[in-house]
């Protein structure tokens, strides 16, 4: 049991060293003046930082871009001429963006502390993942968990999905 205790203790020095790992935040956004602010910060608060957020102005009518526009570097921000709807949008986003992984947050949702770590440790712990994505948290859930989980513990699970005909940018 000791030395697999030690490989593991290894591994999570291991991972804490790549922190060479750049992930964009997607947000786009329209007529989201109301939320847009939070969604930001959550990004920014993060413990393991986004090299990038991008947030995609999908011809809002409100002051969405504004606030957007008002929060420093790794924040910038597209304006669409035209409303072209959610899909356009983040794929707008994705062309922008620079990182090596992407991260989708809507404007109307935010993210926890840890989520981007959570993802970019599981995300090396699965060299060949494609996908990875978190449990998630709503104010409203009644429904049971698994076993032996507590909610946090289910909402900052990660989930690593393997498939070989896929790739990552």
């Amino acid at each position: 049991m000791k030395g697999r205790f030690n490989w593991y203790m290894h591994r999570l020095e291991w991972i804490k060293g790549r922190s060479s790992m750049k992930i964009s935040v997607i947000i786009p956004a329209w007529n989201a003046e109301r939320y847009i602010a939070k969604a930001i910060e959550s990004c920014l608060r993060q413990t393991f930082p986004p090299h990038e957020i991008v947030v995609v102005d999908d011809a809002s009518t409100d002051s969405t871009a504004e606030v957007a526009e008002s929060f420093p570097s790794p924040v910038q921000v597209i304006r669409l001429a035209e409303n072209m709807g959610v899909s356009v949008a983040r794929n707008r986003g994705v062309q922008a963006s620079t990182g090596d992984w992407l991260a989708f947050l809507d404007a109307d949702d935010w993210f926890l502390p840890e989520k981007l770590d959570a993802q970019r440790r599981c995300a090396l712990e699965h060299e060949h993942a494609v996908l990875i994505y978190t449990g998630f948290y709503l104010p409203s859930m009644a429904w049971n968990l698994p076993p032996g989980l507590t909610r946090p513990q289910f909402w900052s699970r990660c989930f690593a999905t393997i498939a070989p005909f896929m790739s990552v940018r």
